[in-house]
């Protein structure tokens, strides 16, 4: 009875490659982008909970749940291994805030349909906003705000990436053209190669308001993903507002209409045995 909801920011800042990832021995470090840290994590909180329903919210320009609660790891698998960052052309900035409507509204039905379900969030993203403030603005038209998620939040964690230097990102055109043979993205009006920093603050205060805990990842000295993944169910369950679920197999109402059955095919097996009884000493007559 536990749901994790990834919200996966996928804008073209997380293409920065200021993140330290693992050669292809796995010890040599390779500079990485922040997408591959985060497939990473979101690799390691799906093994650390296999037997969980998983939802996946993506952001860019806008948000979506490209993933409702599902079981099927392999789905989960397979949106990992496949997601890109937005197409560079289309983006018009966004933020973290963009994610909020679809992020309540899944929590609310879900509250609503299974109140002792256990729902952890994780939030993947370099806090970095772009959208002059829009999605802040469209969630609280509908009122909805990281503070008021937190009391149907039961943990998870916030992840930020990125380097305190910030990183080159290289555009995305939606083709299958290789990544380190696209142009690295500009400063708008500019020639010089945008630099992208993430926003800790922004990131710490999300982490603040949904009583979670912040991780900055940049592949370089991070703590191991058991610091945020070892999340202890018992105690959740104890916490006076969660009980466990289970599906209570009622057998005995089976049982009565068997045997009910049972004596009648019994009785009528009587009868039938009286009957040609009976007629076998009328015929001897």
């Amino acid at each position: 009875n536990v749901e994790i909801y990834m919200v996966v920011d996928r804008t073209g800042s997380m293409a920065a490659e200021d993140y330290q990832g693992k050669g292809p021995d796995g010890t040599d470090p390779a500079a990485s982008t922040r997408l591959d840290g985060v497939r990473s994590d979101m690799r390691a909180i799906r093994d650390a909970f296999p037997d969980s329903r998983f939802s996946i919210i993506a952001l860019d320009n806008a948000a979506a749940t490209e993933l409702p609660l599902t079981r099927d790891v392999n789905a989960v698998d397979s949106w990992i291994g496949s997601f890109k960052q937005e197409v560079t052309a289309h983006a018009t900035g966004s933020s973290l805030e963009v994610a909020l409507p679809p992020l309540a509204q899944s929590l609310a039905q879900s509250h609503q349909s299974e109140p002792k379900d256990i729902r952890l969030v994780y939030i993947f993203s370099d806090g970095e906003a772009t959208d002059e403030g829009r999605g802040a603005q469209a969630a609280d038209s509908v009122g909805v705000s990281w503070q008021s998620l937190a009391g149907v939040v039961d943990g998870g964690a916030v992840l930020g990436y990125g380097s305190t230097e910030g990183g080159k990102m290289r555009e995305y055109d939606g083709s299958t053209t290789p990544a380190d043979q696209m142009p690295y993205i500009k400063e708008q009006g500019q020639t010089a190669d945008a630099v992208s920093v993430p926003d800790t603050q922004e990131l710490q205060t999300v982490a603040t308001d949904l009583g979670l805990s912040y991780y900055q990842r940049d592949g370089e000295g991070d703590d191991p993903t058991s610091a945020f993944t070892s999340i202890d169910i018992e105690q959740i369950l104890s916490d006076g507002h969660h009980g466990k679920r289970s599906s209570r197999y009622l057998t005995w109402p089976l049982a009565l209409v068997a045997f009910a059955l049972m004596t009648w095919e019994g009785v009528a097996l009587v009868r039938s045995d009286i009957e040609v009884r009976r007629l076998a000493r009328a015929g001897g007559r």
